[in-house]
């Protein structure tokens, strides 16, 4: 089976009950998606894309002013701007890290190698490496999931925009009705897609223990990968809680000329101060 024919019900599911948030909000929303449900339905293509255009006209314009904010918070650093450097660099202090592979999700998960990144990917993945490096950005995270476990109405998420030192999330409230039925969605307001930004970022954490959910879930990857073949490139970054006091970061995205399939790059475990939130 082709891969668009396969990919496209679940991505016009998305856009209908997802992406435009003044649709239908009682259709429920399942947590987790496989692919012999999105099987099961037939979607146009060209429907779909039409259906869509404000928000794909939006997203390339966004795109682009995202690839400008990113040059400017570089600019003043030419290792950057170096490939070899930077693949080195990230492979090395991945290889010191924990990981959390979810074993369960493997057919439906496929992982970058290092090297297969393009420029692009490889600032974004360093900038968000070495700000993990961070005791403070560590405890921003931390309270951010703490928020998303208290909110039973929906996931947090956001963007991730860079101060010159380090990233920092700027959490954008989920334009979802708040219901406990979506308790396990995020869906982008239409702000996100006006404020230049280096990723977005969504949060698992409807308890502390989301272990199983570690990993982009189908539908995530699969809105990845139209938004991808849409608006040219997208990056993004999932945090999921894994215990009281420990969380995982993915990366995730595409382009649609270097890296036209969505795969996943796990950054690693980190432990954040549970008695120091502020």
């Amino acid at each position: 089976m082709k891969l668009n024919k396969l990919f496209l019900p679940l991505f016009a599911l998305n856009f209908l009950f997802l992406g435009d948030c003044n649709l239908n909000h009682k259709k429920q929303i399942f947590k987790e998606e496989t692919k012999s449900n999105i099987s099961k339905e037939e979607f146009n293509k060209e429907e779909v894309i039409s259906s869509t255009s404000s928000f794909n006209s939006a997203y390339i314009k966004n795109s682009e002013k995202n690839n400008e904010y990113l040059y400017e918070s570089i600019k003043n650093k030419p290792e950057m701007q170096d490939d070899e450097y930077l693949i080195e660099s990230i492979t090395s202090h991945l290889k010191n890290l924990e990981h959390t592979y979810v074993v369960k999700d493997t057919n439906n998960t496929i992982f970058y190698k290092v090297s297969e990144l393009n420029l692009g990917q490889l600032q974004r993945v360093y900038l968000m490496i070495k700000s993990l490096e961070k005791t403070s950005f560590i405890q921003e995270i931390g309270k951010e999931i703490e928020r998303d476990v208290e909110n039973k109405f929906a996931e947090h998420g956001g963007l991730i925009l860079f101060n010159k030192k380090r990233a920092y999330l700027k959490s954008i409230e989920s334009c979802l009705v708040k219901d406990t039925i979506y308790n396990g969605s995020y869906g982008s307001p239409e702000e996100s897609f006006s404020i230049p930004n280096f990723g977005s970022f969504h949060i698992h954490a409807e308890d502390y223990n989301e272990i199983d959910y570690a990993h982009p879930s189908s539908r995530d990857l699969i809105i990845s990968y139209f938004s991808t073949d849409l608006a040219n490139e997208t990056h993004d970054f999932l945090i999921t809680s894994l215990k009281k006091g420990k969380f995982n970061v993915d990366y995730y995205g595409g382009h649609k000329i270097n890296n036209p399939l969505t795969k996943v790059l796990d950054l690693g475990n980190y432990s954040y101060d549970t008695l120091n939130l502020k």
